[in-house]
């Protein structure tokens, strides 16, 4: 896969994520949950601003290309 179809792909996933986040309530399993709710009470948030919080972290290290999986190697 070229590197452009690659960017592509990548910002078609993330679009995905960010949608399927914006259009409907999604549930995690336990674990994560629970640590959503405790950074939530220490961040004093609510649950959907801390996982909106974490997907604009997300996809801004993306971008940024700091995201492990991203570095050319």
């Amino acid at each position: 896969m070229t590197a452009g179809k690659k960017d592509t792909a990548r910002r078609h996933t993330d679009l995905q994520a960010a949608a399927m986040l914006r259009a409907s309530t999604i549930a995690f399993d336990v674990r994560t949950e629970t640590a959503i709710s405790e950074v939530a009470a220490e961040m004093s948030l609510d649950r959907l601003e801390v996982i909106r919080l974490a997907l604009r972290e997300w996809l801004a290290m993306r971008k940024s290309l700091r995201f492990p999986s991203d570095i050319p190697e």
